[in-house]
């Protein structure tokens, strides 16, 4: 099965296509530049999933997220919100780069450190804490827990 151009290539590379050939870039197979945000967000976090090794069963247990809702999201069904995005980077413990651009295919605001709540979180994700004990940590400087 060939692999969709919008996969094969980074984003400043489909930019340089756009900019030197749209009728190229647009003639090509519809499924191939199609991808919802919701589906590209759910293959990058099975990415993920295999490189750090993680089962969904783990990360329904870890993210304390029912398995209807996990499918829906790995299905692309469903976009997840911000802090969901926040507490499955936090179970599959994944780096802060990774967390950014998981944050970024969903469509949701990147963590930015001059907000209080968003510092702690990054703190969190370069400590690779589990989300219980993130959820402790960001409780105790009085700001609201994830989920």
């Amino acid at each position: 099965m060939n692999e969709s151009l919008i996969l094969q290539h980074t984003t400043e590379e489909l930019f340089q296509l756009i900019q030197s050939s749209p009728q190229d870039f647009f003639s090509r197979e519809p499924s191939d530049i199609n991808h919802s945000s919701s589906e590209l967000f759910a293959d990058y976090l099975k990415e993920l999933m295999e490189k750090y090794k993680i089962s969904q069963r783990e990360l329904v247990a870890r993210a304390n997220l029912s398995r209807s809702h996990l499918y829906q999201i790995l299905s692309g069904e469903r976009n997840p919100s911000r802090d969901i995005v926040i507490v499955i980077a936090l179970s599959v413990r994944i780096t802060l780069v990774e967390t950014q651009r998981l944050l970024k295919l969903a469509q949701k605001s990147e963590l930015y450190p001059r907000v209080r709540r968003d510092a702690a979180v990054i703190c969190c994700i370069e400590q690779h804490l589990s989300l219980y004990d993130a959820n402790d940590f960001i409780e105790s400087i009085s700001e609201e827990p994830l989920l």
